[in-house]
């Protein structure tokens, strides 16, 4: 029983919220997920829309990572 009980702590821990950097923040209502325009992924032809990979904003301190 020990055995599992450790085992699904370090599966928990895996799975933490994420948290601001600056002001440690945690509320996933304040923390947001956004396309960042500096690093496209790919782009598919003309006219087409490009994918871009994300990064998160916390609206608190307004930091992002």
């Amino acid at each position: 029983m020990q055995v599992f009980y450790k085992k699904l702590v370090v599966i928990l821990e895996e799975y933490k919220r994420k948290k601001c950097p600056l002001c440690g923040n945690e509320n996933p209502k304040k923390i947001r997920e956004i396309d960042d325009l500096s690093k496209p992924l790919y782009h598919f032809g003309f006219g087409a829309k490009p994918m871009y990979a994300k990064k998160y904003v916390c609206t608190m301190c307004k930091y992002e990572w």
